[in-house]
């Protein structure tokens, strides 16, 4: 599945064009190390666009937000670029926030896709059918 941001293709000067590019001249080069884990710019290159066909599939277009509720770790960034890739707007939650700030800025936001990780997806499911998230 190809995906572009518009009929034009995809903007030359977002992030995740930018990281496209990266990887393709590349590849195989370190890209982001977590606890003991690597990744080159191929294989984010690949999960990010892995991710941003599962967005693009679930409806995400250009000027939707997605949020993501995680620690710091490598599905941020994915996430960024997989939003970005799309033209959509990351919005990357505070995970100290407490249920009802998290509540109150993911409905001001109008986010389209929420992302949380395992140990916050308990805290979303507290009021998941409140919020006005397609997904």
């Amino acid at each position: 599945m190809r995906i572009t941001t518009s009929a034009a293709g995809p903007d030359p000067t977002s992030v995740s064009e930018w990281f496209r590019r990266r990887a393709a001249r590349d590849s195989a080069a370190p890209a982001l190390s977590f606890e003991s884990r690597h990744w080159n710019y191929g294989e984010l290159q690949t999960q990010i666009e892995r991710l941003s066909a599962v967005l693009a599939e679930g409806g995400v277009r250009r000027g939707d937000r997605v949020a993501c509720l995680c620690f710091n770790n490598p599905i941020t960034p994915t996430t960024l670029m997989a939003a970005s890739r799309l033209g959509a707007i990351f919005v990357s939650l505070n995970f100290r926030l407490n249920a009802e700030e998290l509540k109150a800025v993911i409905t001001d936001a109008g986010v389209h896709t929420l992302i949380a990780d395992e140990r916050h997806a308990a805290i979303i499911e507290g009021f998941r059918e409140n919020l006005p998230c397609t997904r």
